[in-house]
């Protein structure tokens, strides 16, 4: 009969090796950069899995030099980073992808909701889309 080998490894130590590689992932994950892109289908906004706000579906585009106050319902705060559904003042309830609050913003409207957003040059993002929008 064969008789089973101990493992000599100390059980501790893997379980600390599977925290410490979690954790790193979470932290990938929750740090990761915001793309916000336009494409043929509408506004995409890419981190982790994604949305798209087709542009049948936008009703109203407006542009911040800042996002007005925000209060989280249901989300991240992370330095400068939001995501998931806040309350920003005077405008509502809506969802928020904000790579860093401090950057010009859009807040872009649907009939249902709103998406706030920090693209890199929110300026030049807004004129694009405005051009995608006359031409659809």
């Amino acid at each position: 009969m064969r008789q089973r080998r101990r493992s000599s490894g100390n059980p501790l130590w893997s379980l600390v090796s599977v925290a410490i590689v979690g954790g790193v992932l979470l932290f990938s994950y929750f740090m990761g950069n915001y793309e916000y892109l336009l494409d043929d289908k509408g506004v995409t906004i890419t981190r982790g899995r994604g949305i798209t706000i087709p542009y049948e579906e936008i009703t109203d585009v407006q542009y911040f030099e800042r996002l007005p106050a925000l209060s989280m319902r249901v989300g991240e705060a992370i330095g400068n980073r939001r995501n998931g559904t806040f309350t920003v003042a005077n405008v509502g309830r809506g969802k928020v992808y904000a790579q860093d609050i401090t950057r010009p913003a859009l807040i872009i409207f649907t009939e249902k909701t709103f998406y706030a957003i920090t693209p890199e040059n929110a300026q030049e993002f807004l004129a694009q889309l405005e051009e995608y929008l006359a031409n659809k």
